[in-house]
């Protein structure tokens, strides 16, 4: 295929705004309130969040294929590295502007984040940042902690396992960049809940008071 038409396949994937469908399917919540919920961890569980993952890795292993197609290193390179790093920064972007709630919060796309650290980073140091990420967030009820959390273990094994520091800069950015737009906005950063599972006010589509 094509450089060209792999690199606008990427764009279009890490592009496309799910904003519409955590309307229409979710609830967002903080994570502190996300824990006074019976069983509302659960609601943290979508096949709709699954596929915004896997269209986010898709989208940035296609950035990267483009240049693999133009040359085998390409993809190592700092110009390849720096067009998937703008490229990823804004489909993240896209996901945080376009996407509206009703009270002052701001949504983290935690799926579609997930995908492009698994695209960026080798499974090797993805497999083990992730669940450390998730696990913080959860365990100490705020998104920012989950993200700096994650970002430490990013470093921390991307360096025992000798990788790039253009890679590891790249991924720690994306994973910091949710905290640092929350803080500009001086909105709090809120996850997405299967409607089913949180009981909210009728008109509320925000975090429960």
């Amino acid at each position: 295929m094509e450089p060209y038409l792999l690199y606008a396949g990427g764009i279009l994937l890490l592009t496309l705004p799910s904003g519409p469908l955590i309307r229409k399917y979710f609830k967002t919540l903080t994570l502190s309130k996300l824990s006074e919920v019976p069983g509302g961890r659960l609601g943290l569980i979508h096949p709709l969040k699954a596929l915004d993952m896997a269209r986010a890795f898709a989208g940035a292993t296609l950035i990267n294929a483009a240049f693999a197609a133009i040359h085998p290193t390409g993809p190592q390179q700092l110009p390849a590295r720096l067009v998937l790093l703008i490229a990823t920064t804004a489909g993240l972007l896209v996901q945080h502007g376009l996407h509206r709630t009703k009270d002052e919060t701001m949504h983290a796309p935690l799926a579609y984040l997930a995908g492009l650290v698994l695209a960026i980073l080798p499974l090797k140091v993805a497999l083990f940042a992730l669940p450390i990420g998730i696990l913080s967030g959860i365990g100490l009820r705020h998104l920012s902690w989950g993200f700096i959390m994650t970002a430490i273990a990013v470093g921390s094994f991307g360096f025992l396992f000798r990788q790039s520091l253009l890679t590891l800069a790249t991924a720690c950015f994306l994973l910091m960049l949710p905290i640092v737009l929350s803080r500009l906005v001086h909105r709090p950063l809120v996850v997405a809940v299967r409607s089913k599972l949180v009981q909210v006010k009728p008109a509320g589509y925000g975090p429960i008071r």
